[in-house]
């Protein structure tokens, strides 16, 4: 072999091992951006209640995205009014409907507010109850003060 095919031999290999290590990047890549939007997805499971409706929310993890539930308390029991799921597309999450329509969009905005498509605002139900303690405790407090 001489040295010009020797050359062209070593740049073969290294091209491989290049591409190789490409695909593994590219595979490594892909996976984080999963994880990554599962991430973000997951972050708005739990009980939500609307923020001036009668109207809450029960969004759980499922296989290939979220099941939402969108309930109506303006009775004594939560009635189920749809029953959706959510998915990421192009980075937004977005409600698929019983037939595959798309139902608007979910927006986790900067203050921990909610905002479901047609349904309104929503606020996360751990939270309203923590507030409320918080309030009764200071008014406790106020109480035996006074």
């Amino acid at each position: 072999m001489n040295a010009k095919q020797k050359l062209a031999a070593e740049f073969v290999e290294l091209l491989k091992q290049q591409r190789k290590e490409h695909n593994e990047r590219g595979r490594f890549l892909g996976y984080a951006e999963r994880l990554a939007a599962r991430i973000r997805l997951c972050g708005i499971c739990g009980s939500w209640v609307g923020n001036g409706t009668t109207y809450s929310m029960l969004v759980s993890p499922q296989e290939d995205g979220l099941s939402v539930l969108i309930c109506d308390n303006s009775h004594c029991y939560k009635t189920v009014l749809r029953d959706l799921s959510a998915v990421l597309r192009d980075r937004q999450i977005v409600l698929v409907g019983e037939l595959g329509q798309s139902c608007g969009r979910i927006i986790l905005d900067e203050n921990d507010v909610l905002h479901c498509a047609d349904y309104g605002t929503f606020l996360r139900e751990d939270t309203l109850l923590r507030n409320e303690l918080h309030d009764m405790q200071n008014d406790g407090l106020s109480e035996s003060e006074a």
